[in-house]
């Protein structure tokens, strides 16, 4: 009798930064902790932070600044509030999910290390796979995703067009709700979802987990 054949697990794709974890606010908690502001609950609108009032020179100290926090991405991060643990573990138990992130480095190891040891300490994965590049498009067609998340357009573009076949969605954020955003989107059929938990879920039941 000839064993049956193991079921293929789909290739996942998921961002870390503002899918998982809740960078802007600890990002922007450090510009209020330098004095720069803002005094509101204001959001980013764009990858400039162009509505924050900040200068130039400010954001500059501010990225200098997390580049000199030792471990600034094991502990200054925190999850997004919405992420459900179980559904992270169960996503990740039962497909082959890669994390890949453009973060910039800081001191205190690698990031790829340092983002490992935060989702392992924050969800209870003990082996994730992070891989720290700024090119997503040529990594999706390498590791050959099924689906991909993301809150960044220009990455969800370059993987859509890189792997047409993947599943690509777009994280809803304040940064990403501008009209060319939307108009591209609709072009490559890159859909909107409000987070992490409905990707998740989108997935486990399309593969009847």
């Amino acid at each position: 009798m000839s064993r049956p054949k193991e079921k293929k697990r789909v290739i996942v794709g998921c961002d870390l930064d503002d899918v998982l974890v809740a960078f802007m606010p600890a990002f922007i908690d450090m510009a209020r902790k330098a004095g720069f502001g803002p005094d509101d609950d204001r959001k980013p609108i764009d990858w400039d932070w162009s509505n924050m009032g900040w200068t130039r020179e400010q954001r500059d100290t501010l990225w200098q600044q997390l580049a000199d926090t030792k471990d600034f991405w094991v502990h200054a991060v925190k999850p997004m509030p919405q992420v459900d643990s179980d559904l992270v573990n169960l996503l990740y138990e039962s497909t082959v999910m890669y994390f890949p992130t453009a973060r910039a480095r800081a001191v205190g190891g690698d990031v790829a290390i340092q983002s490992a040891r935060w989702l392992r300490w924050n969800f209870g994965i003990l082996y994730p796979t992070v891989i720290v590049s700024n090119e997503k498009g040529p990594l999706a067609a390498v590791l050959k995703y099924d689906y991909f998340l993301d809150d960044r357009p220009k990455n969800c573009f370059e993987v859509k067009r890189a792997r047409p076949e993947c599943q690509v969605f777009l994280c809803e954020s304040s940064h990403n709700q501008d009209y060319e955003t939307r108009r591209e989107c609709e072009m490559l059929d890159i859909p909107r979802i409000a987070g992490f938990n409905e990707f998740a879920e989108l997935i486990l039941e399309e593969t009847n987990v």
